[in-house]
């Protein structure tokens, strides 16, 4: 049997190599190739709040919820990061450029920033002090 595979194996190669094409793809014995993209990480719960409404958990930006709307200041990854509130659940990303999106800079390192209908133009970010040290370095390494 390993006989007739390395006999059509070369009948393949010989055939792309008419056509012009590049060699055909040998088999290869071992184990499976890992995959080109790892598998996506649960969401995390970042703040859980089941008793405040969303309302009180910080101070509402305008000027970022406008920018929300227009796609400037948004999550990378939708709801990768959570935040559970009474009344709703926010999706989170961090002024320190985690799950992120801010071309023009407006972000402050030193705030979470939650988004609420992020997909829309209904947009409202919310920002929430972080009191992470490690966050509030000015050079992270």
């Amino acid at each position: 049997m390993s006989l007739k595979r390395k006999a059509g194996a070369g009948l393949a190669a010989r055939l792309f190599l008419a056509a012009g094409l590049a060699a055909a793809p040998t088999a290869r014995a071992g184990p499976p190739l890992e995959p080109m993209v790892g598998q996506p990480m649960p969401p995390q719960v970042v703040i859980n709040s089941p008793n405040t409404p969303w309302r009180q958990g910080g101070a509402i930006n305008k000027a970022l919820g406008a920018a929300c709307a227009a796609h400037e200041f948004n999550e990378r990854v939708p709801m990768r990061y959570r935040a559970f509130f009474k009344d709703g659940v926010l999706g989170v990303a961090f002024g320190h450029g985690r799950n992120l999106v801010d071309p023009r800079g407006q972000a402050d390192r030193r705030m979470i920033y939650l988004f609420l209908r992020a997909d829309s133009t209904a947009c409202i970010v919310i920002e929430v002090p972080n009191t992470d040290p490690n966050a509030l370095q000015q050079n992270p390494q």
